[in-house]
């Protein structure tokens, strides 16, 4: 899709968004202490938390060019 140019965001964007997604969720696992080990043992924790951790990436990678275009724009 990015390749085609079939989605409306960059090759930066998507690699931000999937490296910030994984580092806020190991962050909020880390933070709520789920225990990566036995994963099945807080499975809905794990799964809110991804699912936060997602959120927060994407405002992260949405908000960024937001604030360089401004800065750049002054």
């Amino acid at each position: 899709f990015l390749a085609n140019d079939a989605l409306p965001v960059t090759y930066d964007e998507t690699w931000s968004f999937g490296v910030l997604s994984w580092i806020c969720t190991l962050l909020l696992w880390k933070l709520i202490q789920v225990n990566i080990g036995n994963i099945s043992a807080d499975q809905t924790t794990a799964v809110w938390t991804t699912i936060v951790g997602l959120v927060i990436a994407a405002l992260i990678t949405w908000v960024r060019p937001q604030i360089q275009r401004n800065r750049s724009a002054s």
